[in-house]
């Protein structure tokens, strides 16, 4: 079990920060911290996804995780119904329940549904700006410990703050080729020619915008491809064998989720078989019983995916985002959790807002 006070100590409530732009910097949104603000607290603190990892792998026995264990397949289950394991140099076997939760590309997956993964039209490049306060102090002073968002003609740019004092860096592109990155006309795998090509395509951008790209450590850029899986997809439960986390409903990141997902899905899953031996249930009966916690995660999910895709859409796919989205970005971002009369008031106080708000920021 995680204690607390570990995670509170690595925890960073000024994080939640959160700043929207356009392109020539006007400022659509304006999150302080929940830190310093608790009128517009969010309550989501930020964490290093290393950090966590660390924390979740120390609360393991000793020798549980086998490291350097290449997983190619499932073999067919004995006349025990055990499952055996194929790894890259040897078969284990005498496994009841084998959780895929083996990612994007699972191979786990492949023993429940045909179902592949798909190009979701988006692709771009992280990076990250190396001690950022001391080398960088203007890009750190506008990312203000949180994340500064900066949109507009289908591209993306974010600057989010680490807790080792550097700055992440991504930008995401509209492509609708699966192979945009042999189209791009320059170099993906060198981080010079990758920077060069961005500042081109970013040409006549805010110069505070554009100097997070000036500060990026070229040695960190990484091309990345954005896939996902279809919205609510479900598959035809099958003993001993199930899935969790991206390996059942890879999303793509525009609300931050795929992790908080995972970990919820993990959780279910664990309380379901606690839950199961403490009421005397049998293996068998229990195993049988793992297609209902399936359809709990895909239906708690599928509202997860439909608002990732709805967000992506409203970012990168609608023309003149963000000033011709922001209302609707915003209520889509609450209307999952607050109930009609709420949404129905939000709604009014938004538009109202931007509709003076565009009266005196003119294009």
């Amino acid at each position: 079990m995680l204690i607390p006070e570990q995670f509170l100590s690595l925890a960073r409530f000024d994080g939640d920060s959160l700043q929207l732009f356009d392109r020539s910097k006007t400022r659509y949104l304006n999150l302080p911290s929940s830190e310093k603000n608790a009128l517009f607290a969010q309550g989501k603190p930020e964490i290093d996804r290393i950090q966590l990892r660390k924390l979740l792998l120390d609360k393991l026995p000793p020798d549980t995780i086998k490291w350097n264990s290449k997983f190619v397949s499932l073999a067919p289950n004995s006349s025990s119904g055990e499952i055996s394991m194929q790894f890259e140099h040897a078969i284990k076997g005498g496994y009841d329940l084998i959780v895929g939760a083996d990612g994007a590309f699972s191979k786990v997956r492949s023993a429940l549904t045909e179902t592949k993964v798909e190009y979701s039209r988006i692709g771009g490049f992280t990076a990250t700006i190396l001690d950022a306060e001391v080398k960088y102090p203007a890009v750190y002073k506008l990312v203000r410990r949180g994340s500064v968002f900066a949109m507009g003609e289908g591209k993306e740019l974010i600057a989010q703050q680490m807790g080792d004092g550097s700055l992440s860096v991504t930008v995401w592109l509209r492509k609708d080729s699966s192979n945009w990155q042999q189209e791009l006309g320059f170099d993906v795998q060198s981080g010079e020619s990758v920077l060069q090509g961005l500042k081109k395509m970013f040409e006549g951008w805010d110069p505070e915008l554009l100097a997070i790209l000036e500060a990026v450590d070229p040695g960190s850029v990484e091309p990345r491809s954005l896939f996902h899986l279809p919205v609510g997809q479900r598959w035809e439960s099958k003993r001993g064998v199930t899935l969790i986390g991206d390996a059942a409903h890879l999303m793509t990141p525009f609300i931050g989720e795929g992790v908080n997902a995972a970990m919820r899905d993990s959780l279910d899953l664990a309380n379901y078989i606690i839950a199961s031996i403490k009421q005397g249930q049998e293996k068998e009966e229990i195993l049988n019983g793992i297609g209902k916690s399936e359809e709990l995660m895909m239906r708690r999910v599928e509202t997860v995916q439909r608002k990732t895709e709805d967000m992506k859409n409203l970012m990168l796919f609608t023309d003149g985002s963000p000033r011709s989205t922001i209302e609707r970005y915003i209520v889509r971002s609450m209307s999952d959790d607050v109930n009609s009369l709420v949404l129905t008031v939000v709604k009014v106080a938004v538009y109202s807002y931007f509709f003076l708000f565009k009266l005196f920021h003119k294009r």
